[in-house]
């Protein structure tokens, strides 16, 4: 039996431990859950070491310079620090001043996070998202055209239901009040078409891993 077919048992083993969850919360499913956990912090901890730290000493080796050493060391030197928040707070004497620098340097990591995620959602989503719907009407076809239109006004009567419910409910009436439960059952069929995408992705990665599972027991006949 050679490394392929191993593999193969125990992935399957470990989908019908998460499939297990189809009977109830079990102590199978619990492992599978936490063996995969653990599988991934494994895997981006090497990720880490091998493709981020690793190169970047060496390369403060091969070029010993101040600001080379300064780049690599210091966050490796606050990275450190952070192990001292595993003490319980409220130590005092010579643990005070290294859990101060842990906190410090948590509060430089949280920041930096934070700051990533704000302009990783503004150049990933919000952005692109706005310029998707800047689109001309000036378009010879008659399909692309009523398409742009379609988009354009659907942006707007969404983003007017949104406006118009922070107000209060009894100022509805009239044409306002069309735009806005258009806008609304507009946002209806968008997550509805949304939830109909995900279920259809959840039913083929379902039939895969039954499929998977056949495969691998054929594998025994």
């Amino acid at each position: 039996m050679n490394f392929t077919v191993i593999g193969s048992v125990l992935a399957a083993i470990l989908t019908l431990m998460v499939f297990s969850y189809l009977l109830g919360n079990n102590p199978l499913y619990r492992l599978a859950q936490h063996i995969f956990v653990g599988v991934a912090l494994g895997y981006a901890t090497l990720l880490l070491l091998g493709n981020v730290l690793i190169p970047r000493v060496l390369q403060v080796a091969s070029n010993p310079t101040g600001l080379n050493a300064l780049l690599v060391g210091l966050p490796i030197l606050l990275g450190l620090f952070l192990l001292v928040r595993l003490i319980r707070p409220g130590v005092s004497g010579a643990l005070a001043a290294p859990l101060a620098v842990a906190t410090i340097a948590l509060n430089i990591a949280l920041s930096t996070v934070a700051a990533l995620a704000i302009a990783g959602a503004l150049t990933g989503t919000l952005i692109p998202q706005a310029a998707g719907t800047m689109l001309p009407l000036t378009v010879a076809d008659p399909l692309v055209l009523l398409g742009n239109l379609v988009i354009i006004v659907g942006v707007l009567i969404s983003l007017y239901y949104f406006q118009f419910s922070t107000r209060s409910t009894s100022g509805r009436a009239g044409l306002s009040l069309l735009v806005a439960e258009s806008g609304r059952w507009l946002i209806v069929v968008a997550l509805g078409a949304t939830l109909g995408s995900l279920l259809v992705s959840f039913v083929t990665t379902l039939a895969e891993r039954v499929q998977f599972l056949f495969g691998v027991v054929n594998l025994f006949t």
